[in-house]
């Protein structure tokens, strides 16, 4: 398994939440639809966390990666250490529990 695989299953999740949050504000004049599509995309999102947690916790060397914030000088550092994967296991379950 590659160091990038939990970078990209993280990222997934995360854009899984933002889209739902999109597709919640999108149906807001059809409250079932918009219910469906944010509590389905939050689950996505809630799996694909659980999953870039689970197989960080696998790896020997935690996955680290930088997320540029358009300023030359300055970037923001993201490592996925086992204590963090850790708690992003048991907040992954949390969140797939309540979005169903």
């Amino acid at each position: 398994m590659s160091a990038a695989f939990p970078v990209h299953l993280f990222n997934g999740g995360l854009l899984a939440y933002v889209l739902g949050a999109a597709a919640a504000l999108a149906l807001v004049r059809r409250p079932d639809a918009a219910r469906l599509a944010s509590f389905s995309l939050a689950l996505a999102g809630a799996l694909l966390e659980l999953a870039a947690s689970a197989a960080a916790l696998a790896q020997a060397e935690p996955p680290a990666w930088n997320l540029p914030c358009g300023v030359a000088l300055f970037s923001f550092g993201v490592r996925l250490d086992p204590v963090s994967a850790f708690f992003g296991l048991a907040l992954a379950i949390l969140a797939a529990a309540v979005s169903i």
